[in-house]
């Protein structure tokens, strides 16, 4: 890949001491920081509640409204993450992407938004477009204060008013009953309450209501996508970006398969009855799990249930999503121009987790992976026995034995072609068919250092984040606190740490571009 050579200050991110900007919103006045980045002004308000926090009785239920507040809030300081499962569930807390999303903080009461504006105009002056980002974390953990999310860079350089939030994650975002005590999908209502608020709140801050763009990255990127299909979503956005991800890449289980799921927690944590029928006891069984704390459910469920409590997702045949995404066709999507792309090798972040998970079964890994790719391919694609060999042998060349570096390759490829670059290639397709302008983009750019050290020469999941939001400025020394160098960066004729920053603002550029104009 080429870089223009250029020379970039790097300039630190500074708080405008005794300056604090207060914006009168249709929910309440609040007040923000203003920060000074690259010679211009950004004004930051963090934590604005966006609906009413999923505390109590709301626990499990369907996103409200945020109720108008008096005086003026207090949007200085950033807020907790939502509840979610501890990264260490599997061992898995040996990929250092997951200790990267390790959160300090987390609280039921997390319905909340932070904004950044840029601070260059006061009064009379043109509205901005609106970028808001949906974060990753496969619906389980994520948290919208992330430094990889941070807007201040963002917003600086493109003159564009950036957007995060927080939505319910794990089982307090999609536990599903099959009832409206708890319907599913809570997650991505909240987000859409977040849309909505949005929608109705963003020109207080300087932002064009009618000019909002949503996007995400992996599980952000597969919401955003949802979001093109649901009849709730429609209106609330204009334009979309899908980094890593598209509502097909993965495909929700159905409401009524949910209630299993709610009945082998329910058992784990005491508040199910065994001589009762479980359509006979739900009621009941919510109201216990109500009335836990919050912590205390999670820890018992992750004791007893492990890594199961790491799969709960959102589901169809429901106002969210009436059709499950993979009857794409029955859907006329919302939306007037998309970007979405993917990296060059998604699946190696999968092989990498599994290698490490697993890392005592690799030679049993080498010497059986057509077995185990073959007995997948079945389970989840509904493939008969002789088309899903046929299948695993063209990922290994006919060879039933790999090396070590074969059986990395191949996991690699086959993880990357089942969840991201078969369900790109369809979706795309029925985005031209709904003659929504379309713009595809592949980042190949390996960077000098990555969560995932020297395991892949090729670009991996999430390696794209830190480029498209300006986080090699204005956050290297975390960066660096939880990579290391990969090939790339050790061998002699790589590109310079300076050399990533012009291309991350280059891509900031673009993904601007896009924001402004589709």
């Amino acid at each position: 890949m080429d870089f223009k050579a250029s020379l970039v200050l790097l300039a630190a991110t500074q708080v405008v001491l005794g300056f604090h900007p207060v914006v009168e919103t249709p929910s309440g006045a609040v007040m923000g920081n203003r920060v000074h980045h690259k010679g211009k002004d950004v004004d930051v308000f963090y934590g604005i509640p966006y609906a009413k926090p999923p505390l109590g009785e709301y626990r499990f239920k369907k996103t409200y409204p945020v109720d108008p507040w008096s005086g003026v809030l207090n949007a200085t300081v950033e807020p907790s993450a939502c509840v979610q499962v501890s990264v260490n569930v599997g061992e898995l807390k040996q990929a250092s992407l997951l200790n990267v999303l390790q959160v300090k903080n987390s609280s039921e009461d997390c319905l909340k938004l932070s904004i950044w504006r840029p601070a260059t105009c006061q009064r009379g002056c043109k509205k901005l477009p609106v970028f808001a980002f949906i974060y990753g974390g496969a619906f389980v953990i994520g948290d919208a204060s992330l430094f990889l999310y941070d807007g201040v860079n963002f917003a600086a350089s493109t003159e564009i008013v950036y957007v995060t939030f927080n939505y319910r994650l794990g089982v307090f975002g999609f536990l599903n009953s099959g009832t409206e005590d708890a319907p599913g999908n809570m997650g991505l209502l909240d987000q859409t309450m977040a849309l909505r608020w949005i929608k109705d709140n963003i020109e207080a801050f300087g932002g064009d209501p009618e000019e909002v763009t949503i996007g995400g990255q992996s599980a952000g990127a597969i919401s955003a996508g949802y979001h093109m299909m649901s009849p709730l979503s429609k209106g609330l956005f204009k334009r979309v970006i899908m980094e890593s991800g598209n509502p097909l890449t993965m495909t929700p289980g159905h409401n009524m398969e949910g209630l299993g799921q709610m009945v082998e927690l329910a058992a784990a944590v005491g508040c199910y009855d065994l001589e009762k029928a479980a359509e006979e006891q739900v009621g009941d069984v919510l109201r216990c799990l109500r009335k836990l704390d919050a912590k205390q459910l999670l820890d018992t469920a992750q004791e007893k249930l492990g890594t199961k409590m790491i799969f709960y997702f959102p589901r169809a045949g429901n106002e969210f999503l009436p059709v499950n995404p993979a009857n794409v066709d029955d859907y006329t999507l919302n939306g007037e121009a998309v970007l979405m792309g993917l990296n060059e090798k998604e699946g190696a972040v999968f092989a990498f987790a599994i290698h490490k998970r697993f890392s005592n079964a690799t030679e049993v890994l080498q010497q059986n992976y057509v077995s185990v790719m073959r007995i997948a391919v079945m389970t989840f694609f509904k493939v008969g026995v002789r088309d899903a060999q046929k299948i695993a042998l063209s990922y290994t060349d006919d060879k039933y034995e790999l090396t070590f570096d074969e059986l990395k390759e191949t996991a690699s490829q086959s993880f990357g072609d089942c969840l991201f670059n078969c369900p790109h290639e369809v979706f795309t397709d029925q985005i031209v068919k709904n003659k929504i302008p379309l713009y595809n983009y592949a980042f190949l750019h390996k960077p000098l250092e990555s969560f995932f050290g020297t395991f892949t020469d090729a670009s991996t999941h999430a390696e794209d984040v830190a480029f498209m939001r300006g986080i090699l400025e204005t956050h290297k020394d975390e960066l660096k606190n939880v990579t290391s160098p990969t090939n790339y960066g050790l061998s002699e004729n790589h590109v310079t740490p300076l050399e990533e920053v012009t291309f991350s603002n280059e891509l900031m550029q673009s993904w601007a571009a896009f924001i402004k104009t589709g």
